[in-house]
């Protein structure tokens, strides 16, 4: 029988670091929508009233 994930520590440290990594990759993601969204929102603001 496989043991509790509790008293495995490698296994809980590698899915920490999994659960890491995905948050990383998913605010990097936010981040660069973002930064594109306003980019978007400056270029059609400056085209429309300038």
């Amino acid at each position: 029988m496989n043991k509790p994930a509790a008293s495995n520590p490698t296994l809980l440290s590698q899915l920490r670091q999994l659960i890491d990594s995905a948050r990383q990759r998913a605010m990097a993601a936010v981040n660069s929508e973002l930064a594109l969204m306003y980019w978007q929102i400056g270029k059609r603001s400056h085209a429309e009233i300038l």
